[in-house]
């Protein structure tokens, strides 16, 4: 039985929020305080980088007749009743009306229902029923229905579909083959490729394959060569095969179909082969062919219908689909649209109408009196849902003070004569159907989001939703903080109310969260700006900048002084201001991509003032060749066609500024002879940069997938990991979707890796927590050996570089690890003790990411533990005390250890900077775990092609 997760939507709402801004904080540092503030509250400030979220209602569509019904009416072929099981089961109203329009009417239609509406059987039923009506002429080759997709990750899911479809069928007649850059030349790599697939599918969708007489046949550890087996029966796995006989369907997307017509191989043995046969074309996701791309395809779609000898309109069915295409308004220009796209006339938009709230669930109950609307809502603010396996008799209490005492009676009556009197999780969900489904409120609900998505915070302060206004607050604003909560729980229980298991919930929505990246920080530069923002906790700090804005601006709009772009230094987070200067002064934004700044002499890097102090903690170890920027001034004059900049080589003093002159410091290289700018490659105040990222100084820019990342898990950690019903446990999924195949693929690998990461880094501080004495102190070996048991304890698919432990558990003989991934008792123990001593390593003894480890963080610190002969023998032989000895010993070996001069006992190769391939990161350690850092204990003899990354002591 199926596991429904409870989302709390509040907490999605807020807590993906909160995440989000505290992330650009962290990873976007600010040591001015003024700065760090107003940088915060523009985060928090709605319509700035994230918007109030929306709710989508999705009820279900209008239903009509059957699969069964149209065959026995002739519409459909008789076999079709066998490959659409079951077949008595009601299709969408817009499903028979794309069948009947596509078969009887022989039109061609544009299907623009909704996501997840079933769009796919609009194209597929007509499809397949076209092939079965000439299955005397299946034998012959060739290509008669083409489906375009626009790119692979949609090509994918509707394979599984078309595969799971023609297996059912009593003699394999119709074949298909899916022809992409993926798809292999050789029959036998294709099979092996297939049979990789299989592997990491759920047995699930492979016992779908087959029919229940099959079933019983197959055995379990065959399961996947016979799935192989019954798969080749219908699908042509591989290039040479489609070429020897072309498919009845051909599946591909317009990139390839374009390479396809320009190869004289394909071209041939497919598209000439198809002549005077081909019958269908569909094209998925049409609204993606737009503009330039539109008239492209448009072309190649001309070219196609050339090359299988279509060479008159109207012989061939056309079907464009898309989720995307507005509303009814748009009709007209939609069937212009694939009129001019696949250069066919097109009769018909198919629209999806979805059911009413009284049509699909009946009238509403009237409710007694003694349940008013405030106390409703208030309950529901202050409602706390039980466990979906919790007593029925819990549920029936809780909802007492919001559902009549004879709906809950009824229901409980019904129930109970209807299933098994045993509590079950499924008993909860039937309950929750019966007793809310003719609730007012929730009727109310369905009716609001009927329409369009509707805003959050609307739907939060709904007069018609709650049917009072909520109070008003002294400051004017709606007190909606009850409110909110109550929509939470009244959505978190529509959701769980179910009838039949695989039936939509009562309230099937879907929450979107809208956020943007983070495209630059800027700020007006004349201190003086009545924009300025101060931070109440510092007031003796001098404001060095004005108004701050998230959006590139020329010109303040409190004070009209100039506006600049900040960055700060991501070590100690001195802030910066950035222009472009050009030869006659006048003054530019800087270029968006990052390689543009490298070796611009035409970007000056100014600060408003001197450096900011910085502390020990900030500094980095500085190498014999560099050499402290020179601080020289740059001057903003204000003239009749605006301001422009002048450089000098004055040094840099803070001046009052005048009307029409701004004065900045400007950072230079030191060996810099002339008046040329410079990105500067190091921070001017703590020499970071060098070693670490290509630029000292980053821009406030989300270049990367981080934000996202913090976001998702935000998302992932609301999720509640569902309870095991049987033997069938349903884990917590995260589907991510993404314009670009490659980014796809980048941002997959990225998230496990960054995902694994901050779990290492939560467990090692609970391992802590877990066997600190009370002073909150605990030895190293003793952390290692509690990462190393509840390794061995838990299912945590570890990353690893070597193929056959990549993404397994260390678990022994984890029983949610494939067969053959299993570990026995001391390969488990030897791999869990090595992470843990990795983790450790890079959390106390690696520089690269020391501003984000626990110890940054003043969680935690690792120190030596002093020998009391060492101390006294410092302390005697420098005329010291006791106290100073330890004060200098305890600095001395965390240098040494922060430098990652610390060595471990094997590795995983995993980590770059623990042994592992090269990456953006230093490595610190060799694939034996020995330290690549040294430390010299004079200055090393003069060599400028030495790259060693060592601390030096005089």
């Amino acid at each position: 039985m199926t596991k429904y997760l409870d989302l709390d939507p509040k907490a999605a709402v807020e807590k993906t929020r909160e995440d989000f801004i505290r992330y650009l904080l962290t990873n976007y540092p600010l040591r001015d305080p003024h700065l760090r503030h107003g940088f915060k509250q523009l985060l928090e400030q709605p319509g700035n980088l994230w918007q109030h979220p929306y709710i989508e209602g999705s009820q279900p569509y209008c239903s009509s007749r059957s699969v069964e019904q149209l065959v026995t009416e002739g519409v459909l072929h008789p076999e079709m009743a066998t490959l659409f099981t079951p077949s008595n089961r009601r299709l969408y109203e817009h499903q028979e009306k794309a069948i009947l329009a596509v078969l009887e009417h022989q039109q061609n239609i544009v299907v623009a229902t909704g996501t997840g509406s079933g769009k796919t059987e609009c194209f597929i039923i007509p499809m397949l029923n076209t092939l079965l009506k000439e299955e005397d002429n299946l034998s012959l080759a060739g290509v008669r229905i083409l489906i375009l997709y626009p790119m692979n990750a949609l090509v994918n899911d509707q394979v599984k579909r078309l595969r799971r479809l023609l297996c059912r069928q009593k003699i394999a007649k119709i074949k298909f083959g899916f022809y992409t850059s993926r798809t292999k030349k050789d029959k036998q790599k294709a099979i092996e490729s297939i049979r990789e697939e299989f592997e990491a599918y759920d047995p699930k969708e492979l016992w779908q394959l087959f029919d229940q007489n099959e079933k019983e046949s197959v055995k379990e550890d065959e399961l996947i060569d016979k799935a192989i087996e019954k798969t080749t029966q219908v699908q042509l796995l591989s290039r040479q095969e489609i070429w020897d006989s072309p498919p009845h369907i051909l599946i591909t997307n317009y990139s390839m179909l374009e390479h396809m017509l320009i190869r004289p191989k394909e071209r041939k043995d497919i598209f000439n082969a198809s002549e005077n046969i081909f019958k269908m074309l569909v094209v998925d996701e049409a609204h993606t062919y737009n503009g330039a791309t539109g008239s492209e395809v448009s072309m190649l779609i001309e070219r196609f219908k050339a090359s299988v000898g279509v060479n008159e309109k109207g012989k061939i069915r056309c079907i464009a689909t898309s989720a995307s295409l507005g509303d009814e308004s748009v009709d007209k220009q939609v069937l212009e649209f694939a009129k001019e796209l696949f250069g066919e006339s097109f009769g018909q938009v198919i629209r999806g109408q979805r059911l009413t709230a009284e049509a699909r669930l009946g009238n509403p109950y009237n409710l007694p009196p003694e349940l008013i609307s405030e106390d409703i809502l208030q309950y529901l603010s202050i409602l706390e849902i039980p466990a979906i396996n919790a007593p029925i008799n819990q549920w029936y209490d809780q909802l007492s003070a919001i559902v009549p005492e004879q709906e809950l009676q009824a229901a409980h009556l019904q129930l109970a004569a209807g299933l098994p009197l045993k509590e079950d999780s499924w008993k909860i969900h039937k309950f929750l159907w019966l007793v809310l489904k003719q609730h007012p409120l929730i009727q109310r609900l369905i009716k609001i989001l009927s329409s369009d998505p509707q805003p959050w915070e609307q739907i939060v302060c709904s007069q018609e939703l709650w049917g009072i206004d909520l109070p008003i607050k002294l400051d004017g604003n709606v007190d909606d903080i009850d409110a909110k909560v109550a929509l939470a729980n009244l959505l978190r229980l529509g959701t769980l109310a179910r009838d039949n298991p695989d039936d939509l919930p009562l309230l099937p929505v879907r929450l979107h969260l809208l956020f943007r990246s983070l495209e630059g920080l800027y700020a007006c530069i004349n201190p003086e700006c009545l924009g300025a923002v101060r931070h109440p906790d510092y007031p003796e700090r001098q404001v060095r900048y004005g108004q701050l804005y998230l959006n590139d601006k020329k010109i303040c709009e409190c004070c009209a002084s100039p506006v600049l772009e900040l960055g700060s230094c991501s070590q100690c987070g001195q802030a910066y201001v950035f222009t472009q200067r050009q030869d006659s002064g006048e003054l530019q934004s800087l270029p968006r991509a990052i390689q543009a700044l490298k070796e611009n002499t035409k970007i000056y890097t100014l600060t408003s003032g001197n450096l900011d102090s910085i502390t020990e903690e900030d500094e980095i170890d500085e190498d014999e060749e560099y050499q402290q920027p020179t601080i020289k001034t740059f001057k903003f004059e204000l003239q009749k066609n605006g301001w422009i900049g002048k450089v000098s080589n004055e040094e840099f003093a803070p001046k009052e500024r005048s009307e029409n002159e701004l004065y900045l410091a400007w950072h230079r290289k030191n060996d810099d002879k002339n008046q040329d700018g410079c990105y500067l490659n190091r921070c001017a105040a703590c020499g970071a940069g060098i070693g670490r990222t290509n630029l000292a100084i980053n821009r406030f820019v989300t270049y990367t997938d981080g934000a996202l990342e913090a976001m998702l898990d935000s998302l992932f950690e609301l999720l509640p990991e569902p309870e095991k019903i049987g033997n069938n446990s349903s884990k917590r999924k995260l589907l991510t979707f993404s314009d670009g195949r490659q980014d796809a693929a980048f941002f997959a690998s990225d998230y496990q890796r960054t995902h694994t990461e901050i779990v290492y880094r939560q467990m090692l501080w609970r391992a802590f927590r877990r066997i600190k004495n009370d002073e909150g102190v605990t030895s190293v070996t003793q952390v290692i050996n509690e990462l190393k048991g509840k390794f061995l304890e838990v299912s945590i698919p570890h990353p690893d570089r070597k193929s056959d432990l990549n993404y397994t558990s260390y678990r022994p003989m984890d029983p949610e690890d494939e067969q053959k991934d299993r570990k026995n008792k001391i390969d488990a123990e030897t791999l869990a003790e090595k992470r843990a001593k990795e983790i450790l390593v890079r959390e106390f003894a690696l520089p690269f990411n020391r501003r984000l480890t626990l110890e940054a963080f003043a969680l935690l610190t690792c120190h030596i533990d002093l020998d009391n002969n060492l101390i006294e023998l410092v302390a005697s032989k420098f005329a010291i005390t006791n106290n100073e000895a330890v004060i200098i010993l305890t600095a001395l070996t965390d240098i040494i250890r922060r430098t990652g001069i610390v060595s471990i006992e094997g590795s995983s190769n995993y980590f770059p900077e623990t042994g592992g391939f090269e990456g953006g990161r230093p490595e610190m350690i060799d694939v034996q775990g020995r330290s690549k850092n040294y430390l010299f204990l004079e200055k090393p003899p003069e060599n400028k092609n030495s790259k060693k990354n060592y601390p030096v002591f005089l």
